[in-house]
């Protein structure tokens, strides 16, 4: 068999269905266009990818019903990340609940915070024990100022696994402070980093040479077991083709697919047990 290929970020949503009610996240905007499981699922098949991680998209707030029916429907080709309010005391049992729903990961955002020291500080530490104890990951939406309180949070919970969501939204124009960051968290053996999104934090076009300058040394600096390729499906649509991520780092940076089947797929099956890897 080759080996596994995934797209280790992805979303889902419906069309405003009565079902799946809006609950926007922090004021986020309702998309104007569907993006079904079914297709992701297309995609995914034209793309001759296994599987997909899904993040709860921020739009439905904490109302998982439409990634939970998702996942249901298509167990062998999804695992899904759910959101859950660190800080709120009912957020371990709540993580607990959705672990057991099938869901196997959790996500933070303090991208929507102007202050997010919350992070690092004891109000999450309940929920990121949690996470430890239930051993499934932690993945953080974070600005690229605020990957210091990623590090933080890593050092302070170093039994847990982290994962840096979109190369921590680093501004490829500024690579120097880019790498500052990411550095940081790569010093901790426990934090993963998602080479992903990379047509939106690009400035350029294909292949987006500007982030191809820093996704090849943040894998120098997290290694081959520590790198997740994702595309941000369907927001990468706005960009170019559905493979034009996965293009940019197999011809731009000439990543062999057999070579580098860690950051292709094999370490998003082993973090977010991807029924596909069985």
């Amino acid at each position: 068999m080759s080996a596994l290929r995934v797209d280790g970020a992805t979303h889902v949503w419906g069309g405003g269905e009565v079902q799946y009610p809006w609950a926007p996240h922090n004021g986020v905007s309702v998309p104007r266009n569907p993006a079904k499981v079914e297709s992701l699922i297309r995609a995914l098949d034209e793309s001759e990818l296994h599987a997909a991680v899904c993040v709860q998209p921020r739009v439905y707030g904490y109302d998982h019903a439409y990634l939970a029916n998702a996942l249901r429907q298509h167990p062998e080709r999804l695992a899904a990340i759910c959101l859950v309010n660190p800080v709120r005391h009912t957020a371990p049992r709540e993580l607990e609940n959705l672990i057991i729903a099938g869901f196997a990961g959790v996500r933070l955002i303090p991208l929507a915070c102007d202050d997010a020291s919350w992070l690092v500080s004891n109000e999450s530490d309940p929920l990121c024990d949690a996470a430890t104890a239930l051993k499934v990951p932690i993945k953080v939406l974070a600005r690229a100022d605020q990957l210091g309180l990623v590090a933080g949070r890593a050092g302070r919970s170093s039994s847990a696994t982290i994962v840096v969501d979109h190369l921590g939204l680093v501004d490829p124009a500024e690579p120097y402070a880019a790498l500052q960051g990411l550095s940081e968290c790569a010093q901790h053996e426990n934090v993963t980093i998602m080479v992903s999104a990379l047509g939106q934090l690009s400035h350029q076009v294909w292949p987006y040479h500007d982030v191809l300058n820093i996704v090849a040394p943040v894998l120098d600096l997290f290694g081959p077991e520590r790198v997740v390729f994702g595309t941000d499906w369907p927001y990468c649509m706005e960009s170019g083709p559905y493979v034009g991520d996965r293009r940019a780092l197999t011809e731009g940076l000439e990543l062999d697919l057999a070579n580098n089947a860690g950051l292709f797929g094999e370490n998003a099956s082993r973090l977010w047990r991807l029924a596909a890897g069985n």
